[in-house]
């Protein structure tokens, strides 16, 4: 259950700040289980029966909680069982109220916390309670001689009326059900915090290696607001430079994974960790010469999510990032890069895959190549030959294998692509180019003219396009995708494009999709 406000605590109606909304434990199981308790006890010409069933529900809330029930409930409780046995005409209403009163306002001052020194006038005040309720309360439990009845009796409905304006009511309007499934265990918290501090220390670590950073001087110079937290990891961990904090990082990480076993839905917790690092999802924009030096101080971590066997998850991941319209241009931009990185890498796999099936039916006594041998610092000599041969600049390219957990390639389906072309944008179109290569099963059309078209567009001779923006970009990029969408449709139902051919009466299914696919193309153009 969410609240606004403090478990127990007494809301008083002070100016309206914003606070934090978050998660606490109640001893109702819903929101509508506390409504009804509080149109039982402040509904209009609440009968007898009723109270007593709202108290019947408090009790229940307190063998639910225990010492943690809310105090103002337990509050409530007594006052309404005193406005009970009142209406019995019992001789020792006095007493009964007394007690009552006396109760109220001990349940109430133990919300007032770490305060045991204050008199109770200033408790009252910091609750915003009355002070004559303390009077009453030093009367009954000092006193020689009881106040009247009915001065005990207007007390009691005052107090009622307090609770129902600074409990009841404030709560009633903050309260909402949560569901349990969604929550956030404890376990995934403490991994959470855990991983965010080394990713944090490993994202200064990054900054600094890649501007020069080495000395604690120069690191004070790049980064004065962060030193302290890097001279204290340094310091903690007994190490001296920025790449010693990089590869320390790494090793945290893989160890906090291992002793992980609870955690629920780890890769997406591990993922959004990575995802969250500022520098290094920005790294890639800022690109010189000095590329080589960017590959060599993340190589690493790549190499440890191939490992945990999350390389899917995090380049998916990237893309999706590349398609969110609310993400900022400069986070769209970075995850763009990773993401061609990866495929760079993807790519390299996949050749030397293919050369060592070509090596193996040539020779069918060669022994297996271990691809995950590339997560490793000593690599194979098989493996060595074959990356030798990929094409590839190793110093450029990041080198990660194949996840032990998970040895298959990484290939995506038709389905993947046709999600994909749905959000197509300027940021994750380069992506899906770069991926066709090496998609699961080749496709029926070739997508490759559709993604020339959108990067290398024909210009028209004498044709005024105006300034060029992003809107005119994806109005190209839709025309594209409605082109291969038309394309693929076609040849999946084996329908071919049959010139002269008339159709009459209802339209088919087929008709309707093509209809619906060259109407955006018509508006596209037309836009």
């Amino acid at each position: 259950m969410s609240s606004k406000g403090k478990p127990g605590a007494t809301p008083t109606h002070t100016a309206a700040a914003p606070v934090k909304q978050r998660t606490i434990v109640t001893p109702w199981k819903s929101t509508a289980e506390f409504k009804e308790a509080y149109t039982l006890i402040f509904g209009k010409n609440a009968t007898s029966s009723q109270l007593r069933m709202a108290l019947s529900m408090i009790r229940i809330w307190k063998l639910r909680r225990g010492s943690l029930c809310p105090a103002a409930a337990l509050a409530t409780a007594v006052i309404v069982r005193a406005q009970l046995d009142d209406k019995k005409d019992d001789v020792n209403l006095d007493k009964i109220y007394a007690h009552a009163i006396m109760r109220f306002f001990n349940f109430m001052s133990s919300t007032v916390q770490g305060h045991n020194w204050i008199s109770m006038y200033d408790k009252a005040q910091e609750l915003g309670l009355p002070s004559f309720v303390v009077d009453i309360r030093h009367k009954c439990s000092h006193g020689t001689e009881m106040p009247p009845v009915n001065l005990l009796r207007d007390a009691a409905e005052i107090c009622l009326q307090w609770l129902q304006q600074n409990y009841w009511l404030p709560l009633q309007e903050t309260l909402c059900d949560v569901d349990a499934g969604k929550l956030e265990g404890k376990d995934n918290i403490k991994f959470r915090q855990k991983m965010a501090h080394q990713l944090s220390a490993f994202d200064l670590a990054l900054e600094c290696q890649i501007k020069g950073a080495q000395s604690l001087k120069a690191i004070k110079k790049l980064k004065p607001k962060e030193f302290n937290a890097i001279r204290a990891y340094l310091s903690k961990n007994k190490l001296k430079t920025p790449k010693e904090i990089l590869d320390t990082v790494i090793n945290k990480l893989n160890e906090l994974v291992k002793q992980t076993s609870t955690v629920r839905n780890l890769p997406e917790v591990y993922v959004a960790e990575i995802l969250r690092m500022k520098y290094f999802m920005g790294v890639g924009l800022e690109i010189k010469d000095n590329e080589e030096l960017i590959i060599a101080a993340t190589e690493g971590l790549f190499k440890l999510i191939a490992i945990h066997g999350f390389t899917e998850n995090i380049f998916v991941a990237l893309v999706h990032l590349t398609e969110n319209v609310h993400e900022p241009e400069e986070r769209r931009l970075g995850a763009r890069y990773w993401a061609l990185k990866m495929i760079e890498t993807f790519a390299m796999l996949s050749r030397m895959k293919r050369m060592f099936k070509e090596e193996l039916d040539k020779n069918d006594k060669l022994k297996p190549a271990d691809f995950s041998s590339l997560n490793k610092h000593v690599v194979p000599k098989t493996i060595r030959t074959l990356l030798a041969h990929s094409g590839v600049d190793p110093t450029l390219t990041l080198m990660f294998g194949n996840s032990p957990k998970n040895p298959r390639a990484v290939l995506f389906d038709q389905e993947f692509f046709l999600k994909r072309f749905s959000y197509l944008t300027s940021f994750s179109a380069p992506i899906l180019k770069g991926l066709i290569p090496l998609a699961e099963t080749p496709f029926d059309v070739d997508p490759m003219e559709q993604f020339d078209e959108f990067f290398c567009p024909k210009v028209l001779p004498n044709t005024d396009l105006g300034i060029w923006t992003l809107e005119t970009a994806s109005l190209l990029c839709l025309n594209a995708v409605c082109i291969l969408h038309e394309e693929r449709f076609l040849a999946k139902f084996g329908w071919g494009r049959q010139a002269g051919q008339q159709d009459f009466g209802a339209p088919t299914a087929k008709d309707q999709v093509l209809n619906l696919i060259r109407s955006i193309r018509t508006v596209a153009k037309s836009m």
